[in-house]
């Protein structure tokens, strides 16, 4: 890994990915990829798996996009960024 590489790992956040949404994880970069797919499944075929993320800002436009499929576990910075943001989008559409 590239030390630009290794300068954009800034902080943890745990996911959990629904099963609809592997074939598009990818978007999230390959380490983060690779720790999900390695992530054991529950009942229902959902993955929790910790991924590097560059900032809270970047994580939550990534995220934002799988709906959903995927939640934030930690931190809980993502998770009112991502809940901040929701509501900008359904009030977009009030």
């Amino acid at each position: 890994m590239s030390p630009f590489e290794t300068s954009l790992r800034r902080a943890k956040a745990t996911i959990r990915i629904a099963p609809t949404a592997l074939s598009r994880i990818d978007r999230l970069g390959a380490d983060a990829a690779e720790s999900i797919h390695a992530a054991r499944p529950d009942e229902r075929g959902w993955r929790e798996a910790a991924i590097w993320i560059e900032s809270i800002d970047h994580a939550a436009s990534l995220l934002l996009g799988f709906s959903t499929d995927i939640e934030v576990i930690t931190p809980g910075e993502l998770r009112v960024e991502l809940a901040e943001r929701a509501a900008r989008v359904c009030a977009l559409y009030e």
